[in-house]
Order: structure tokens, then sequence, then C-alpha cells
């Protein structure tokens, strides 16, 4: 296994039910070893809590179908050597630093 960080850009591209169990639907750039990583820690990140339990991957993250994951070549972010998301499409973003999630109550 291939242990280097890379950028994955995830990216949103057909409507669907499953996106009521995220929090935002967007462009999110990643840090991860692999796609599936990187597909992971973006549901992790913008999960809602849904109303009936549901398998562990079902979620748009996950679908193919629904969601594109691609390497990014950017070298923005290769400063951050820590698998997470590093940053949502945000109008006007100024600063570039890992998003930290808020512990949940």
């Amino acid at each position: 296994m291939d242990k280097t960080l890379r950028t994955w850009r995830l990216t949103p591209k057909k409507d669907s039910d499953l996106w009521s169990q995220s929090s935002y639907r967007g462009e999110v750039w990643v840090r991860a070893h692999a796609a599936i990583e990187a597909r992971k820690l973006t549901a992790q990140r913008f999960r809602t809590r849904p109303e009936r339990r549901r398998a562990r991957m079902d979620g748009p993250w996950y679908v193919r179908e629904l969601t594109v994951c691609e390497l990014d070549e950017d070298s923005r972010f290769d400063s951050v050597q820590i698998p997470c998301v590093v940053q949502r499409q945000m109008k006007n973003a100024r600063q570039i630093q890992p998003e930290r999630r808020r512990k949940s109550l």
C-alpha cells in the first residue's frame, strides 16, 4: 500500500435522496492515502444523523454515480500531513487549513 498522502477533490454530480444524509453538498478537498479513504473522511465530516440505522457506507460521498473523486495535483495542500478534509468550496476563501470537526454532544 502506498503511504503517500495525496489531495483528492470530491465533486457531487447527481441528485439523490442520499444527499439528506450530508450536511454539505459541494466540492471538497481531502488529504488521504486513497480514494476510498477520501470518501470515508468526507462522509464522516458531513454526515447527519439518519432517522433510522443505515449501512456504514450508505451515503452520497461513497456512491460513484453521485460523487466524482479524483486526484488533484495542486500543491497548495501538500503541507497538510494528516488524513483529513482540508477545504470545502467557499466563496472568497482566504485561508487554507484543515477543517476541524466539532465534537457532538
